[in-house]
This record gives C-alpha cells, structure tokens and sequence, in this order.
C-alpha cells in the first residue's frame, strides 16, 4: 500500500483485478463461504472462458486447438490461477486476444489486450502491434471506411489510459510501481535465474511438457 496524495491509501497494483474479484466475493457472501477464494474462482473463470475460446472460437484447426488448450493448461498460467494475483487473468485476456487476431478480427484482439495492459502495463506493445493491424488501411476503402477502423481500433485501445491517469491523480506518477522498483541495482543474475528454476514462477517445470505438446503439434 502507498499513501496517495489525497491522504487515502492504495493498493500501488491497479485496481483492476480487484474489481473484477468483487462478483466471485459478493455470491461466496450470499453462499456463507471464504470469500478470500474470490481470486482464486475470478482466475479459474477467466481461464475456462479462454479455453472455450481457444477450443469454440478458433479459426484453427481442430488437432491445433487441442493442442493450444493442452499447452494453457500445462503452462504456469494454470498454476497461477491458485494466486490471488492477475496473472491468469492477464494471460487469458491476452490469449483471447490473439486467438481473435489468428480469426480475422481487427478491433476486439485489440480491447482484451488492452484489459489485461491495464494490469500488466508491457503489454501495451502488444496493444499497438493489435493496434496498427486494426487501423492499418486495407485496399478498396475509402476515406469514410479508413477513419471509421481507427476510431474503432483507437476506442478499443482507451482502457490502458485508464491507469496511468489513476495514478496520475492520486501519486503524480504514471506508474509508481515503475518510479520505485524498476531500478538497475535490483537486478541480479539471483533474480534471473529464478525465472527459470524457482518452482513457484520459474519456467523449468514446465519445460518438458511445453515442448512435447510442441513436436505434437
């Protein structure tokens, strides 16, 4: 928590997320049960719908959507969904996202991505990759059609202003996060290493069978 310039404390990650969790803890509520299992059920949610997409949605074919869901549900995203943090959320956004963009579509890859950029803020080069491809002129439209798809792709994009103007007001910052951590003498091989084997975030885990369902496919 950071104490804001109006004197209230906030929570210095996005706010996002946390609203998102606020269904899943009002029905567990209703139900008399742990509503601290909110995340928990907001990410197990945010997956299964991706997967649906991924499995429903897809304009690929059948053995490759098999093979994408196996690789989600083998991936670290799964194991994040026990956290109470928006990591699984983000990827599943993002995974809708590009199954959208694989499908044709130009403007909605470019709002989900933008949902999980309010979260995690790298992913705004995604968001402009999706971006251009949305807005980019495609040949036999006129001026009328162009101006329409960048209004259409801008408006899908508007979300990731959402919190830097949050923090804007409340810390005079962009990203306090950024202003207070991302600083060179925080890096370490220690730290980059465990990326790879530290068993709750680190890849290696999940290795081998990422890349069996990769010759698979």
């Amino acid at each position: 928590l950071a104490l804001g310039e109006n004197g209230h404390l906030y929570s210095l990650h996005f706010w996002g997320y946390s609203l998102a969790c606020l269904p899943a803890k009002l029905l567990l509520r209703v139900l008399h049960l742990n509503d601290l299992r909110a995340g928990q059920i907001t990410n197990a949610v945010a997956l299964l719908a991706a997967l649906f997409v991924v499995l429903f949605r897809s304009a690929s074919p059948p053995r490759e959507r098999l093979v994408i869901g196996l690789l989600c549900l083998f991936s670290p995203a799964a194991w994040f969904a026990l956290w109470t943090h928006p990591e699984t959320v983000c990827f599943s956004l993002v995974l809708v996202a590009l199954v959208q963009a694989h499908a044709g579509r130009r403007h909605l890859p470019v709002f989900w991505a933008a949902l999980a950029a309010t979260q995690n803020p790298p992913l705004v080069f995604l968001v402009a990759a999706l971006w251009v491809a949305g807005a980019w002129p495609r040949p036999g439209l006129d001026g009328r059609d162009r101006a329409l798809a960048l209004a259409k792709s801008s408006a899908a994009a508007l979300s990731i202003l959402v919190p830097p103007v949050f923090f804007l007001g409340a810390f005079h910052t962009p990203n306090p996060l950024a202003r207070d951590w991302a600083r060179t003498d925080l890096l370490s091989w220690k730290r980059a290493l465990e990326l790879l084997f530290d068993l709750n975030l680190g890849l290696l885990p999940y290795v081998p069978v990422a890349l069996l369902l990769f010759c698979a496919a």
